[in-house]
């Protein structure tokens, strides 16, 4: 700054000491001028120096820097703080024009202000002087060397306090390069640091673990380049130092480099270099230049970061995030991120959801998406208020599609990030509109299964997700004993089967528990249903229930909601009992089969009479757990000797050796029967010696019989007293009898010989049978072509996936004309006429256990000709591959008989509404006839006064020969045998022209009719001449209802009320036609709509009025609802639905 104005307005951002100078120099002028006008300042501390002095001054104090350099009018901004970007921000608010000075100006600038203060008062001090006289001791030479040395005593401070200055910044300067030498070589990151001369000043640690070069190699050389490329070339900080533009630097670093944000004139740049490391790095590194005070470039600092592993996470990164908007495009959800509620992505499924492609919702804010402003109010306060707490939200609200339809969808929210406010928000909206009228169809269910398990003969209990019983019927009452009243509500269900809590089947299914801990409840007596996917059955013996218990079998299966979920489950118990004792008897008849089957095949082994003897017992002891067995023969002398032994006896009873004691044999042989003991202890004295020798309890004693003869005994006995049962008894007299037989001399291998015959005898005739079914199984795959060609429907089988077509029948070939090669050339789709839409989304959506039926769809032949079928598909597995069997029957003929059919039907309302017809003829004609009488009057007369009579006459026949005219083109429009065609239609056209036929009628029967139909209904898919027929039809009936109520009753008080209403409803356009008659009673409303049905007088009508009208509407996907009162009147609903604009009329 040249030149100082006086005084120099500045205002100062800083109270520090510094401040304090600028402030007395303001406060106290020198030599007779102000120098120096502070007009404010400012400071954050309230209690710093400076703003204490202003205050006490009267100098302005801002409570902030932006208010200070509000108020215009200084010159000057001294910013004497050193809070970080202070300075930064003051140059950029500053006013045009103002100068800011940091704190080393604002010392230059205070020191020419102190310097210009002496020469001043220097100044003054020599005008003064010179301006006295050179007398007296007031000599004017003694004033100016007095001042002389007042104003460079005063100089001598300020250069000595500059030089204070200037040692003190160079002893910073001096420790600043010591802190930032020990900064860098210290530092964690990579750097080093070069001089204008090129020459490396500072080469840290860090940098020397990635590049292995050490700082002894490299302060001090220009050799920097040799740490990255095989040939010397410059570093970025080379280039910084060279002062190169960026266009240069980009150019050398092949664009990856770029102007630093965060510092002025430094760069950025990646680059991968092959040399480092194993397989080469990627390094991110910076050059910033360092200055001097004059802002000359004196050398530049590089620093490095190894980005390998970064790129690589990158990489990483790039892929989840493809994998994430795959996922996210997969998904049947609408999947949304929001950043202050504007679309910032969406998925593709949001066009299913929302009808806007995705593309079309980015950028838009979430307004589009809700049907009103208190909905879309509501939900961003739902939203913000839950996700500044929690990290996830969900909630239902009301959502609206592009084409206007509401929906209602499940938003589920989760803020990304842990501070909502900064971060985005993603959205998934799910429409659950249908699963919300599967909801409420499943509540009506709930009650008609109710009302089922309450009135079923089967036992049945139902329980809740939290095994609390809902259902208990009266079967399951008389079954266990426990009524409703007591299980209903509680999860005692256990009670009515055990003593102890324990789950019960329907428990395991609600608890989705594992195969193997219900193995541990029931062992092997249970199973998985065959009938019903996740059920269980079971059987098992219930000791509490009866007297001697009961058997039940049981199944559980689950009961889901409309997400698949398990709410509940169902248990029904069948009383087992009789069954299972049957069962039992069974088991025990083959046990026993099975012992004796054992038996006889251990002795059949050998053909040796000793083998047979060991096998004998060795089989008894085995398969009747006694302990002892031994086997006495009679010998050629009659006496008895022991044959074998086996368990306990073995030691006792050697074979050879008599029977002794045991007396009881003898007497068996001599009777022939069986003797059984069942507790020794307490019997006769023949027992003594072997209770003593084998402790034995009980025996049997029983013999052997041939045919002619008692050949032996066998001894069967068991430490156990009571142990033979009835049931072993007669195994025992069983196993005798086997016994006995396979001791007799050598039939035995006789038999087994004629076994072994008869055995592969069995074996060829099996053998044989088994060929035979491999020529049924044969002769049925050509029964199945020759059924499948003989089918006299047109059958096609085709791929579900390609629609390829795999296989014709016969009749498809005959009906179509295509010959089956180029059957299989087609698709599916090829058939269709005009590749029928509906149809093909259908087929689209088909799961694999679906079948469809579209009616009276057009189909072409190979000659281009469309014929009419329904059709009918199925999917199924052929060949193994995944299909679907359409039969497409030909029903033109069937189309062209409705279309006769309902031709008649309009011939004969005509003929219903003839007199009413006429009525409407021979009024115009006969006001025709009055005016042609009048007017031959008038001629005949002469009268020549007539003009405006003649003129009133002439426009008078005029119309009613139009309304003649209309009525007879209305009649021949109606009465014009139509085609199944649609088109667009608006409802009340229709309803309205059935008055151009009937309204005479409904005046002449006195009926009274009420007309509200709703304006701007939008369109709908029909025929107009078919539709006036079926409102004609309703109308018909509605009036012969009336007639018939007002006969019958003689009601002539009560007026006969005709309403018919158009609305929309939904998306549907619904009208009702109701009436006052006579009502339709409840056993015949399931048939008004059968062909041929009729309840009136015979020549009154046909039945097929309401027949015809039922196909009609059924022909443009609409319904019939009828509500009845008997003597009250009949409301019909037809509701139709709504024409969609992307619907094409065909």
């Amino acid at each position: 700054m040249k030149h100082i104005p006086d005084p120099f307005k500045i205002v100062l951002v800083g109270g520090g000491k510094a401040s304090l100078d600028f402030l007395r120099i303001a406060r106290f002028p020198a030599g007779g001028a102000k120098d120096l006008e502070v007009l404010g300042i400012f400071d954050p501390d309230p209690r710093s120096p400076g703003l204490r002095y202003a205050r006490s001054a009267g100098i302005a104090v801002f409570p902030s820097h932006l208010d200070l350099l509000r108020i215009g009018g200084f010159e000057a901004v001294l910013v004497l703080s050193e809070e970080s970007g202070i300075l930064a921000k003051a140059r950029r608010r500053k006013p045009a024009g103002v100068r800011v000075m940091d704190s080393r100006e604002a010392a230059v600038f205070l020191d020419r202000l102190r310097v210009r203060r002496e020469t001043r008062v220097f100044e003054n001090a020599l005008r003064d002087a010179m301006g006295k006289p050179a007398s007296g001791p007031d000599d004017p030479g003694m004033d100016v060397a007095a001042a002389l040395d007042r104003y460079s005593s005063n100089l001598l401070k300020i250069i000595e306090e500059k030089n204070r200055q200037v040692h003190g910044v160079e002893k910073r300067r001096l420790h600043h390069d010591r802190v930032v030498s020990q900064i860098v070589r210290g530092s964690t990151i990579p750097m080093f640091v070069i001089n204008q001369k090129h020459e490396v000043t500072h080469w840290n640690k860090a940098l020397e673990r990635v590049t292995g070069r050490l700082a002894e190699e490299m302060v001090g050389t220009r050799d920097q380049w040799k740490a990255f490329y095989p040939v010397k070339k410059p570093c970025l900080a080379d280039l910084v130092v060279d002062g190169k533009d960026e266009q240069e630097i980009r150019k050398f670093f092949r664009d990856r480099a770029k102007p630093s944000e965060y510092l002025k004139g430094s760069y950025e740049a990646e680059n991968f270099y092959p040399r480092m490391g194993p397989s080469g790095r990627w390094l991110y590194f910076t050059a910033a230049p360092i200055r001097g005070m004059d802002g000359r470039i004196l050398g530049a600092i590089e620093t490095l970061w190894d980005t390998t592993a970064q790129r690589e996470a990158r990489e990483r990164l790039k892929e989840i995030e493809a994998i994430e908007a795959s996922i996210l495009d997969t998904i049947h959800i609408a999947a949304l991120v929001l950043r202050e509620r504007r679309i910032i992505f969406a998925n593709e499924a949001a066009e299913s959801v929302f009808g806007w492609r995705a593309g079309d919702l980015v950028g838009r804010n979430t307004r589009i998406l809700y049907p009103g402003d208190a909905v879309y109010e509501g939900v961003g306060k739902d939203f913000y208020r839950a996700l500044e707490t929690r990290r996830t939200f969900r909630g239902e609200y009301p959502c609206v599609r592009k084409d206007g339809r509401e929906i209602l969808c499940v938003v589920r929210a989760s803020r990304i990030g842990e501070r909502l406010r900064e971060q985005a928000i993603v959205a998934t909206y799910e429409d659950i509109t249908e699963r919300k009228k599967a909801e409420q169809e499943l509540v009506s269910r709930e009650k008609t299964l109710s009302q089922i398990i309450e009135g079923s003969t089967i036992p049945t209990f139902v329980i809740d997700r939290e095994h609390t019983v809902t259902h208990w019927n009266r079967a399951i009452e008389r079954l266990t004993g426990k009524t409703a009243r007591e299980m209903v509500g509680t999860r005692d269900h256990w009670k009515a089967f055990y003593d102890d809590r324990k789950p019960i089947m329907a428990d395991v299914i609600v608890d989705h528990m594992p195969e193997d801990e219900i193995a541990k409840l029931y062992g092997r007596r249970w199973r998985r249903s065959a009938l019903i996917d996740e059920a269980y059955e079971a059987e098992d013996f219930f000791p509490r229930m009866a007297e001697k218990g009961k058997w039940l079998f049981f199944t559980g299966a689950p009961l889901k909601g409309p997400d698949g979920a398990v709410t509940g489950a169902i248990e029904t118990l069948w009383d087992t009992t009789d069954s299972k004792l049957l069962q039992q008897e069974r088991e025990r008849h083959l046990r026993q089969i099975s012992t004796l089957g054992a038996i006889t095949s251990a002795m059949s082994e050998s053909l040796d009479l000793g083998e047979r003897f060991r096998a004998a017992a060795s089989g008894i002891l085995a398969n009747l757990d006694v302990d002892s067995v031994i086997l006495y023969m009679r010998e050629a002398g009659g006496d008895c000797r022991v044959a074998y032994s086996k368990g306990l006896a073995e030691g006792f009873y050697p074979a050879g050796s008599g029977v002794g004691v045991d007396s009881v044999v003898e007497k068996v042989i001599r009777r022939g029967r069986a003797v059984f003991f069942e507790n020794v202890d307490e019997e006769s004295a023949p027992f003594e010696a072997f209770v003593d020798k084998e402790h034995l309890r009980s025996a049997a004693y029983l013999p052997l019989t041939s045919k002619h003869d008692v050949i032996g005994v066998i001894r069967v006995s068991s430490r156990r007293k009571k142990f033979f049962s009835e049931e072993d008894k007669n195994l025992l007299a069983l196993v005798c009898n086997r016994v006995a037989l396979a001791i007799e001399n050598a039939r035995l291998h006789q038999e087994a010989k004629m076994f072994g015959q008869r055995l592969e005898i069995k074996v060829r005739e099996k053998t044989a049978e088994l060929e035979q079914s491999y020529r049924e199984i044969r002769q049925s795959e050509e029964r199945y072509r020759t059924m499948f060609d003989a089918d006299p429907n047109p059958i096609l089988i085709s791929d579900r996936k390609t629609m390829s077509i795999l296989d014709v029948n016969a009749t498809a070939l005959d009906c179509y004309g295509f010959t089956k090669e180029e059957f299989l050339g087609l698709t599916f789709p090829d058939l269709l006429f005009d590749r029928d839409r509906d149809l093909m989304e259908d087929l689209r959506k088909m799961t694999p256990h679906q079948s469809l039926f579209h009616s009276k769809k057009l189909v072409r032949k190979k000659t281009g000709l469309p014929f009419y079928a329904n059709i009918h598909i199925r999917a199924a597995e052929f060949m193994g591959r995944d299909c679907f069997i359409a039969a497409t029957p030909d029903v033109t003929e069937t189309v062209n008989q409705e279309a006769r059919l309902i031709q008649a039907g309009k011939l004969a309302t005509l003929g219903t509404m003839a007199s009413g017809i006429a009525h409407e003829i021979n009024q115009p004609l006969n006001v025709i006839q009055v005016c042609s009488d009048f007017l031959m009057k008038k001629l005949a007369g002469g009268d020549e006064r007539c003009d405006d009579e003649v003129r009133t006459m002439a426009e008078e026949i005029g119309k009613n020969v139009q309304r003649a005219a209309m009525t007879i083109k209305h009649m021949k429009d109606f009465s014009r045998q139509s085609e199944v065609t649609r088109d667009r239609v608006s409802i009340n056209r229709p309803l309205l022209d059935v008055f151009k036929i009937l309204g005479q009628q409904l005046r002449v029967h006195d009926i009274e009719v009420v007309l509200d139909l709703q304006e701007d209904l939008p369109e709908i898919l029909g025929d107009h001449n078919r539709l006036e027929q079926v409102f004609i039809n309703f109308v018909n009936n509605a009036m012969d209802a009336m007639d018939e109520k007002k006969l019958r009753f003689d009601s002539g008080g009560e007026n006969k009320v005709l309403t018919i209403r158009s609305f929309r409803e939904g998306d549907s356009v619904v009208v009702t036609i109701g009436d006052t008659g006579i009502g339709i009673p409840k056993q015949n409303l399931d048939k008004i709509f059968e062909p041929f049905f009729t309840t009136k007088e015979v020549g009154r009508g046909t039945g097929l009025g309401m027949s015809i009208s039922y196909g009609i509407v059924k022909d443009y996907g609409g319904t019939i609802e009828v509500r009845s009162t008997v003597n009250q009147g009949t409301t019909f609903r037809i509701a139709f639905p709504v024409l969609k604009e992307e619907t094409n009329p065909s």
